[in-house]
C-alpha cells in the first residue's frame, strides 16, 4: 500500500529496513500493508520501493522495549491492527498479488476455483458434492450459507485439504444461489450470476468480484477465520466463525 506523504523521508532501501529491525522481506510488506511502514516509490526504478526513516526508528525503539507479554502483544496487534506475515498474498506500492501473481490482471479471465487452486498451490479439480446433500431452507443467501457451514462443520466429513476447500466453495455457493448444482462443471459465478440476476453481465461481474476478494487479507472474515484455523478447528468450522463475524452490523 503505497502512502502519499514527503518523499523526502523516505530514505531506506528495503534491504536496509529488513536489516535494522530483523525483518524478513514478507514481514516488512505485511508492515507497509497495514500502514504501519509507510513507503514511496523509488525517484529512479519505479520497480522499487523506499521507506520512511521515522517509521523505522519508532518500529525500532518499539522492539527494543523486550519481549514481555504485553510488547508480543503489542506487536502482533499494532496501533489496533492485526499484522500477520503471508507467502499467498502480497500488497506493495499500490498493487496486490496472489503468490506473485497480479490480482487485478488474474481477475480479468480467471474463475473462482482457478484462484482457489492458485491460492492452495494445486491444480484445479471438479469438486464433488456428498450425497444426500440438500441446499438449506432460508429465505436469504446469508442465512442459507451459515446453515450449510453449519452442518458441514457437524457431519465432521473427512478431510480439510484442497480437496475438502474446493467442495465447501461449491457448497456455499450452492446455498449462495438456492438451489442445486445441476452441472458441476458449472463455475460458481454463474450458478449464482444466473440465480440472482436476469442481467446477462452479472456472472461475470460477480466472477470479478469473488475473485478480487478471493483473500481479503486481515478484515474481521479473514482474521476470525485464520485464529480459528489455528486453534485447530476443521475447515468448516474456521469458514463458519469467519462467516459469523459478518453478521454483525459493522
Amino acid at each position: 500500500m503505497k502512502n502519499d506523504h514527503d518523499p523526502s523521508h523516505c530514505v531506506l532501501s528495503a534491504a536496509e529496513v529488513c536489516q535494522a529491525l530483523g525483518f524478513s522481506r514478507d514481514t516488512l510488506y505485511a508492515y507497509v500493508s497495514r500502514g504501519l511502514l509507510r513507503s514511496a516509490a523509488h525517484p529512479s526504478d519505479r520497480r522499487k520501493s523506499l521507506y520512511d526513516r521515522r517509521d523505522v526508528q519508532a518500529l525500532a525503539e518499539r522492539k527494543q522495549r523486550g519481549r514481555s507479554r504485553r510488547a508480543v502483544a503489542e506487536s502482533t496487534i499494532n496501533w489496533g491492527e492485526p499484522v500477520l506475515t503471508s507467502k499467498i498474498t502480497r500488497i506493495a506500492d499500490g498493487r496486490y498479488y496472489y503468490r506473485g501473481r497480479d490480482a487485478v490482471e488474474h481477475s480479468r479471465t480467471a474463475t473462482l476455483e482457478e484462484t482457489l487452486a492458485l491460492l492452495a498451490g494445486a491444480p484445479a479439480r471438479p469438486a464433488k458434492v456428498p450425497a444426500g446433500f440438500a441446499v438449506p431452507e432460508h429465505k436469504l443467501p446469508f442465512d442459507r450459507i451459515m446453515a450449510c457451514l453449519s452442518a458441514e462443520a457437524i457431519a465432521g466429513r473427512q478431510s480439510d485439504g484442497r480437496p475438502r476447500a474446493a467442495q465447501l466453495l461449491r457448497l456455499a455457493a450452492m446455498s449462495a444461489a438456492g438451489m442445486p448444482d445441476a452441472d458441476a462443471r458449472q463455475p460458481v459465478h454463474e450458478m449464482i450470476g444466473r440465480a440472482w440476476s436476469n442481467n446477462p453481465a452479472a456472472p461475470d461481474l460477480i466472477r470479478r468480484a469473488l475473485v478480487l476478494c478471493a483473500d481479503h487479507e486481515l478484515n474481521a472474515s479473514a482474521y476470525t477465520a485464520r485464529v480459528a484455523a489455528s486453534a485447530g478447528a476443521s475447515l468448516p468450522a474456521a469458514l463458519l466463525a469467519g462467516i459469523a463475524s459478518l453478521s454483525g452490523d459493522r
